[in-house]
């Protein structure tokens, strides 16, 4: 999946006897990569990819300016003939995008992404990223909020107008234990993320709910 994702692919999970109406199928079984549609066996993605999938004419697209494909591009094409481009570089970058017959320019932020549905893009700000009003945003039980920390040298602070209850802290499963401090006390982190979809729960954990009072609270990265 990696190697197709890079080389913009779009592909699905099947589960053993789903049907697809996919062009091309792709099992793996004693060693070798098998297309079903056509039976033909080889034995690493780059061989599939030179000897077969580059056979097909690729309709959708994301180029370099001189025309070649991108590097660091992930593509996603929908059935609705939506399109989401993700670029997984840390530069902001002006591509081509190559769908339904067309060639248009993009721009994608570093680490940005990008929908395309059909909709004219002569009027999307191709400038400065335009922040997140988070300053001035004012969370609530009507408008709740979730805020990503970045730990930018293993810390990240934040205020509170008043006391919350009903608080949750989630951190991504690694090998190695995560360790978090809230105000210079240990977090707890009890059970898998209810809150995500399956498939997604597994990869986070929480804590339990739990309040916190007004003021400046501060997340220390171990």
């Amino acid at each position: 999946m990696n190697y197709l994702s890079r080389n913009q692919y779009s592909w699905e999970l099947l589960m053993p006897g789903e049907a697809s109406d996919a062009e091309v199928v792709l099992s793996l079984k004693n060693g070798e990569i098998i297309e079903e549609r056509s039976g033909s066996r080889f034995g690493d993605f780059s061989l599939l990819d030179y000897c077969f999938l580059r056979e097909s004419p690729r309709k959708t697209a994301v180029l370099e300016e001189n025309g070649s494909l991108a590097d660091g591009i992930f593509l996603r094409e929908y059935a609705d003939d939506t399109l989401l481009l993700v670029n997984l570089t840390d530069n902001d970058r002006r591509l081509r995008l190559r769908h339904a017959g067309k060639m248009q320019e993009v721009f994608l932020f570093r680490r940005g992404v990008l929908v395309v549905d059909g909709s004219p893009m002569d009027n999307r700000p191709y400038g400065k990223r335009t922040p997140l009003p988070l300053k001035d945003a004012e969370i609530s039980w009507e408008a709740p909020h979730t805020l990503r920390s970045d730990f930018r040298d293993g810390a990240d602070s934040f205020s509170l107008s008043g006391k919350i209850s009903g608080l949750t802290l989630a951190v991504r499963k690694h090998p190695a234990p995560v360790q978090l401090t809230l105000d210079g006390k240990a977090v707890t982190f009890t059970r898998e993320s209810p809150a995500l979809p399956p498939g997604f729960q597994e990869l986070y954990q929480v804590t339990a709910p739990f309040s916190l009072e007004a003021g400046k609270h501060t997340l220390h990265l171990k």
